[in-house]
């Protein structure tokens, strides 16, 4: 379980304090927030793979689009880190209001791990 607060806005200006994420879309994050080295690149690989719908939806017409992450979390125990990737790919179906999971998440017993397979299509810019 991941426990995730993010949002989104649209933006006339890139912030001052960003991340890219991609062409003219940006991460912000909150003070309150220490993501660890191996975090924040799961963070930027989920942004990317949402950011062209959420370009469409939100950000068409001002140039700027901003996610900032107020709160991460998950146990430390029993977790993996590409879990915060289905988190924030998760929270995207939600913001955009579709109706189908983001990824199939089976589990290899061999490796002891989840695998998670994305659906890259859905993601793709002029899907509406």
């Amino acid at each position: 379980m991941v426990d995730l607060d993010l949002s989104v806005h649209p933006a006339d200006r890139k912030p001052t304090v960003g991340i890219p994420v991609a062409t003219s879309a940006w991460l912000v994050i909150s003070e309150s927030v220490n993501l660890t080295a191996s975090e924040l690149p799961h963070v930027l690989s989920a942004l990317r793979r949402v950011a062209p719908r959420l370009q469409e939806r939100y950000a068409a017409d001002s140039g700027e689009l901003i996610f900032t992450l107020d709160h991460l979390w998950y146990p430390l125990t029993d977790s993996q880190d590409d879990a915060i990737e289905l988190a924030v790919a998760g929270w995207a179906v939600e913001q955009l209001g579709i109706d189908a999971d983001p990824a199939r998440v089976t589990f290899d017993r061999a490796a002891n791990a989840y695998v998670i397979t994305f659906d890259k299509d859905m993601w793709k810019s002029g899907r509406g």
